[in-house]
């Protein structure tokens, strides 16, 4: 790494504020950049390991929706239906949301591709966060982030919500 600005475009990103202070665990940085996720898994990455606040590195590759490294994840043993923990006392006051999970920060962030990667694997859209909402409150822009603009999958609001499609005949 050359230490220039730009030298991994989005990189940045990735680095979340830490509030008990260590440095981010490198899998969560580390999504970014498929490609280098990947050789780190190979030589042995915990992909399970969290930050300060629980966040995994599936729950980053899901909100940055890093499909490729979602899926580099989960082949290597990450954790689909995790939470993130902490002391909320410790937090700002808009960060109130916790026990959120990678099928949450996908479907916060409006991410029909990973949200239907996570299902498929058997992520669980009807595990709450710490405030009583699901995956399904996220997508709809009910979560703690504002309310997002455009149209939603059906289906994909169907699965979340838990309701099986009827039948045709």
């Amino acid at each position: 790494m050359s230490g220039k600005s730009g030298t991994f475009p989005g990189f940045c990103n990735f680095l979340i504020w830490n509030y008990a202070g260590p440095p981010e665990p490198l899998g969560l940085v580390a999504v970014a950049r498929p490609d280098v996720l990947e050789l780190l898994i190979d030589h042995g990455l915990d992909v399970t390991e969290r930050n300060a606040f629980g966040k995994t590195a599936l729950m980053a590759a899901a909100q940055e929706g890093q499909e490729q490294a979602v899926e580099l994840l989960l082949k290597a043993g990450a954790a689909l239906n995790a939470v993130t923990e902490v002391d909320v006392s410790r937090l700002p006051s808009k960060l109130r949301h916790t026990f959120r999970t990678a099928l949450m920060y996908a479907a916060d962030q409006g991410n029909p591709a990973v949200m239907e990667r996570l299902l498929e694997r058997g992520a669980d859209p009807t595990l709450p966060d710490s405030q009583g909402l699901r995956a399904i409150h996220y997508y709809l822009g009910e979560g703690p982030t504002p309310g997002r603009e455009g149209n939603r999958d059906l289906a994909l609001v169907e699965r979340l919500s838990g309701i099986q499609p009827s039948a045709t005949h």
